[in-house]
């Protein structure tokens, strides 16, 4: 056996007064420690300290309740873990080439007359590019209606026309909720996005009209195949009304009950073979599952998400289940899972 070999690991200290005075570009692999934040950094040859991440050792800034936990590192999370539901949560991950979904032609789907909704879980790979979401329209006849992500925007467009768009910011390699809602506005048609359970701010509002079209709805292609989604989706549900903002909350949460005296279709997105899409509403409308399904069926569920601050050196208060901040990116957002964090304190952010 060979003898236990020890070597000493030197660390560079210093107060935060220091560090900061001195303000030093670390060599790639160097430590340093701040002895007055308790926080260790890691040089990378270039960063210099005032703008290098570091990781507080002190675990006591973290809580637990249940899944939901406080990280100490540099970028830290809080993840939000399933909530409680009556079916295993699943998602598709659509390749960009080959895979879609196709949900019929059934006219009730076609969102023309009566206000109608939609809502589904995104995790896009790239910005770039520009890929279908929903497709109910005709291109070549100028009718119907798409959701597309755009470079780096969500439109739809009515006909040929884009009537809205949002940013996408944000929904790279993470799952973001959306619900688009289209009612009427006497004799014309508004849309209305929710992003994560919050309006979406619109950089294009145009008034429309959803003209009928024939053509099949389409989930991750275009009318005539192309733009293919490259990314998962998940939970897709349509109503014939009106969704508020109430109920896109309730559906980034988890509810089952959002208006389901109204719902028209639900796929959940969770079928482990085979190639129907099952429509979980009860109004029949199953779909066909174009492509592999074992290549891009993926267990990974929406619901079951880290919630990642941006930048800010500070804690998270939890009250009553809401995270409570008035600077902080993620103010009011509910996280299932936890029972009485009152006055407690998720550490969620990075540290300086």
């Amino acid at each position: 056996m060979d003898p236990l070999t020890l070597e000493k690991l030197q660390i560079r200290r210093g107060t935060t007064g220091e560090w900061g005075a001195e303000n030093p570009i670390f060599a790639s692999g160097e430590l340093a420690y701040n002895i007055t934040t308790n926080t260790l950094y890691v040089g990378d040859g270039v960063t210099d300290f005032n703008n290098l991440m570091g990781c507080r050792l002190d675990f006591r800034d973290c809580v637990q309740y249940g899944s939901v936990v406080g990280i100490p590192v540099g970028l830290c999370t809080i993840f939000v873990p399933n909530p409680s539901l009556s079916y295993t949560p699943a998602s598709f991950n659509l390749d960009g080439s080959t895979n879609y979904l196709n949900l019929g032609s059934n006219g009730v789907l076609d969102f023309t007359g009566d206000d109608h909704s939609i809502s589904f879980w995104t995790k896009f790979e790239s910005i770039s590019g520009n890929e279908m979401l929903v497709c109910r329209g005709s291109w070549d006849d100028s009718v119907g209606f798409y959701i597309q992500k755009n470079e780096g925007f969500i439109e739809v467009i009515c006909g040929r026309d884009t009537v809205f768009r949002t940013s996408a910011a944000g929904s790279i390699g993470f799952w973001t909720h959306w619900v688009f809602v289209k009612y009427s506005v006497g004799a014309t048609d508004r849309w209305v996005c929710y992003r994560n359970g919050q309006e979406s701010t619109p950089i294009i509002a145009i008034d429309c009209e959803v003209i009928t079209c024939s053509k099949n709805l389409y989930v991750g292609r275009f009318d005539t195949s192309g733009y293919l989604l490259n990314g998962g989706i998940a939970d897709i549900r349509v109503w014939v009304s009106k969704l508020e903002q109430a109920d896109a909350e309730g559906l980034y949460n988890g509810s089952e009950t959002v208006q389901s005296g109204n719902i028209i279709g639900w796929w959940r997105c969770n079928e482990t073979e085979g190639e129907i899409a099952v429509d979980s509403s009860g109004e029949g409308n199953d779909g066909a599952i174009v492509g592999t399904l074992d290549y891009f069926f993926s267990s990974e569920s929406p619901f079951a998400r880290p919630i990642l601050p941006s930048a800010y050196s500070t804690y998270l208060p939890c009250i009553g289940g809401i995270i409570k901040d008035p600077e902080s990116p993620i103010q009011n957002t509910v996280i299932p899972g936890i029972i009485d964090p009152t006055n407690q304190l998720v550490h969620a952010i990075k540290i300086k």
